[in-house]
């Protein structure tokens, strides 16, 4: 983590604002249209884990998005976004870099991007002429945050507007190699979400008490506790409240600002307020059973699979409640004044075949599938963008909209609407290779390329059928990818998977055995 140099600049100031979503979503218009021709500001809000699926601004069946839906006649809304992989350390080191994991190689639990691109970062390529500013209380990302903090002025602390800390969070005393510190600590030492066998005894224990107490410690709204990320647990109107009024104070200052915001929720565990559950309790919504999966790590029967969902779409409800909130903040205090923000996601969440969550060898497109909003200056109408396109693509697009150079080597492209061109033939990827070493050629992996209407998963390194399978789906007649048409359009699948491995092929090149 950096000190910063500007702490007094970056304090936080003002109050969250009142006034209804209606009301305000005229007034954003209006503070839009008054945009200055300088250079712009960039916000990214990620919200974790939030599948487009799951978004009833998509479609979905249940009402999750009732207030982020009322701003979106002011707003760029891209309809087919996908994720570089289905978790956190891959899909999030994509978004931040332009590349592909089979390229940046960021593909374990807690991997860092190759040494040799650890530059190709939107806070290098942006450049000291921006402001840049960064949060997380997702420890995947920070660890990547900590790779690129000599780029970012203000790398604020997991902690900040945290209800409580649970546990000692050791590898802050080791600023200068943040990453290694943390999966030494927090990840091999104590428990997590992925590591529940911690190999210290004593850091395993306190941290099972300390999440057991924060799991009791409940408020009368949170009949599930506090959202809690295994080291602080929160409250969604401190966070995003906290991280508009920062956004408010950069904004007042006289450089233009960059600003990463990378928050855990929808993200496991979820933990929603009492008022967004009920709604959707009986709310007779029935979802596709599916097959279980022989990949599938939960295993998970489908009453327990649909339970999970429920309290999945009600967290939504609840951040969608509070994005009111923290638009509000923004608009009031001047922040969007001349500032692009986008609103998006790492990955998504599935809850079929077996399996909830993500993180694991299935590849569909519930997890890969995410949201894309992009708020721009001066914008005064809506536009649905359905056109394929990339986490890949921030990075080239912020570039571009910044008039900084864009490096030939990123594998997106700029955004349609946003200085480029909706591309009926592009494809677009996600790769999940959790399991094999980042230093060699992805022989244990799962891929998927979309092209057109279609999705093919390529599996290959895994014993027995999944060998090297090939499903292929199209989504525009067959969206929850029921009916596999591999052995029916076999033209379309030998195109594709050929397509897919001579990509792979060449980003594997440098990592063949000489």
């Amino acid at each position: 983590m950096t000190a910063s140099t500007r702490r007094d600049f970056l304090k936080l100031s003002t109050a969250l604002f009142g006034g209804a979503a209606l009301t305000y979503a005229g007034s954003l218009a209006h503070s839009l249209a008054q945009a200055d021709s300088s250079k712009p500001n960039f916000l990214i809000l990620v919200l974790d884990a939030m599948s487009a699926h799951n978004l009833s601004l998509y479609g979905y069946a249940r009402p999750t998005t009732p207030y982020l839906q009322n701003f979106l006649n002011r707003a760029t809304v891209y309809h087919n976004h996908y994720a570089g992989s289905n978790f956190t350390s891959p899909g999030t080191a994509s978004l931040l870099t332009g590349l592909y994991p089979w390229t940046h190689r960021a593909i374990a639990l807690g991997g860092l991007v190759n040494r040799s691109l650890a530059s190709t970062n939107l806070f290098s390529l942006l450049g000291p002429g921006y402001q840049r500013q960064a949060f997380s209380h997702n420890p995947l990302a920070f660890a990547l945050l900590g790779q690129f903090a000599q780029d970012i002025e203000d790398l604020m602390s997991r902690t900040a507007f945290a209800l409580q800390q649970n546990v000692p969070m050791l590898d802050g005393a080791f600023v200068n190699d943040f990453p290694v510190a943390y999966n030494t600590f927090s990840e091999f030492l104590g428990i997590s979400e992925f590591y529940n066998n911690p190999a210290s005894l004593s850091l395993g224990m306190l941290d099972m008490i300390a999440i057991k107490n924060a799991q009791v410690e409940t408020s009368p709204n949170y009949p599930k506790g506090y959202p809690y990320n295994f080291h602080t647990y929160f409250r969604l109107e401190d966070v995003l409240g906290g991280l508009a009024k920062s956004a408010v104070t950069l904004a007042a200052g006289d450089a233009p600002f960059a600003a990463y915001y990378h928050i855990l929720p929808p993200h496991a565990p979820y933990n929603p307020r009492k008022e967004f559950i009920e709604p959707f309790m009986n709310d007779g919504r029935a979802f596709p059973v599916k097959p279980q999966h022989p990949l599938s790590v939960q295993r998970k029967p489908q009453d327990k699979l649909d339970r999970l969902r429920l309290t999945y779409d009600s967290f939504i409800a609840n951040i969608d409640r509070e994005l009111d909130a923290f638009l509000r903040t923004l608009h009031e205090g001047g922040a969007l004044n001349n500032t692009y923000l986008i609103i998006t996601s790492d990955h998504g969440e599935i809850f079929e075949r077996g399996e909830y969550g993500h993180g694991t060898p299935l590849l569909y497109d519930g997890v890969c599938h995410i949201p894309l909003i992009v708020f721009a200056p001066g914008q005064t109408e809506r536009r649905d963008v359905t056109a394929l396109t990339s986490a890949t693509d921030l990075v080239p697009t912020l570039l571009a909209l910044a008039g900084e150079t864009v490096p030939a080597h990123l594998e997106g492209r700029a955004l349609p609407g946003l200085g480029g061109s909706e591309e009926a033939d592009r494809s677009v990827f996600s790769v999940f290779a959790q399991e094999n070493s980042a230093f060699a050629p992805l022989t244990h992996a799962v891929l998927s390329i979309n092209k057109g209407t279609h999705r093919l998963i390529h599996t290959r390194g895994y014993p027995g059928v999944y060998e090297d399978k090939v499903e292929l789906y199209d989504l525009a007649d067959d969206p929850e990818e029921l009916t596999d048409l591999a052995s029916e359009d076999t033209v379309t699948a030998r195109r594709m998977k050929e397509e897919l491995l001579d990509l792979l092929s060449a980003a594997d090149r440098p990592y063949q055995p000489k």
